[in-house]
C-alpha cells in the first residue's frame, strides 16, 4: 500500500531482535534537550524488539532546514546505506520536517531509496488502513507543523520589535567559553565529556538567565571544540 507516493510507515508490534534501526532526533533551540525524544524512541524500541544501532542528533537545527541539509540526518542515511539498515525511527513527523511540501517530498524519497520509517509518538498512524484518510492525516500533521513554525517566527519578530521600541537589551548573554583552559584540559588527556563536566561544575561555561544558572549543554560544548579544532 502506498500513501502520497510512499509506503505505509512500519507498523507496531514485535519485530524480532534481529531487526536493526537508526534513530534521528532534532532540537531547534540552544539549551533544548533531546533527551525526551531519545527516551521515547528507546522505550518504543525495547517494546518492539528493535535494536537501535545509533542515534543521530541535530542540535540547534530548525525544522525549516531541508532534511538533507542537516549534518546528522545526512550522516544517518550514509550509515544506513553502508550497514544495510532499512528502518529509520523518529519521535514524530515534525522532527523530520516543519514544511508540508518538504515533508512529503522527503517521505517519498526515503521510500524510493528503500527505507521504512516509524514515528513512535504517532503510532495511531499505523492503525489507519484507509490510504486516502492516512494521506490526509499525514498531510495535516505536516501542515500544522508548518503553521506552528510560522507562528513562532511571527511572534518572535513581534517580540523583538516591541523590545526594541521599549529600549530593552535583546537576547540572552552568550555562554562563556574559556578557550585556553579547554585546550589545557584536552592536552592533559581529558576527554571532551570530562572537560565539559569539570567546567560545568566550576561554572566556567555557565551564564545567568532570569536569575538562574544556565550551563552550556554537552552537544554545544562539543560543537565549539570542533570549531576550535578546525580553526587551527
Amino acid at each position: 500500500m502506498r500513501v502520497l507516493g510512499f509506503h505505509n510507515p512500519v507498523g507496531s508490534g514485535f519485530y524480532g531482535a534481529a531487526l536493526r534501526a537508526l534513530a534521528y532526533v532534532r532540537v531547534s533551540r540552544e539549551g533544548e534537550s533531546p533527551e525526551n525524544q531519545v527516551l521515547t524512541i528507546r522505550e518504543w524500541a525495547a517494546r518492539s524488539g528493535v535494536e537501535v544501532v545509533s542515534y543521530y542528533i541535530d542540535i540547534e537545527v530548525s525544522g525549516a532546514t531541508s532534511p538533507r541539509d542537516r549534518p546528522q540526518y545526512r550522516a544517518m542515511l550514509e550509515v544506513a546505506r553502508a550497514l544495510g539498515i532499512r528502518l529509520l525511527l523518529f519521535y514524530d513527523l515534525s522532527r523530520l520536517a516543519r514544511s508540508l511540501e518538504e515533508g512529503l517530498q522527503e517521505l517519498r524519497q526515503l521510500t524510493e531509496e528503500g527505507f521504512n520509517f516509524k514515528f513512535v509518538a504517532q503510532e495511531f498512524l499505523d492503525y489507519i488502513s484507509d490510504p486516502t484518510l492516512k494521506k490526509k492525516v499525514i498531510a495535516d500533521f505536516l501542515w500544522f507543523a508548518e503553521l506552528y513554525r510560522e507562528d513562532v517566527r511571527r511572534r518572535t519578530v513581534e517580540g523583538l520589535k516591541r523590545a526594541r521600541a521599549e529600549g530593552k537589551k535583546l537576547g540572552k548573554p552568550p555562554y562563556p567559553f574559556p578557550v585556553e583552559e579547554v585546550r589545557r584540559l584536552l592536552a592533559r588527556g581529558y576527554s571532551i565529556a570530562e572537560a565539559h563536566r569539570l567546567l560545568v561544575l566550576e561554572g566556567k561555561v555557565c551564564r545567568e538567565v532570569g536569575g538562574r544558572r544556565d550551563c552550556m549543554k554537552y552537544e554545544t560544548f562539543r560543537r565549539k571544540i570542533k570549531e576550535l579544532t578546525q580553526a587551527k
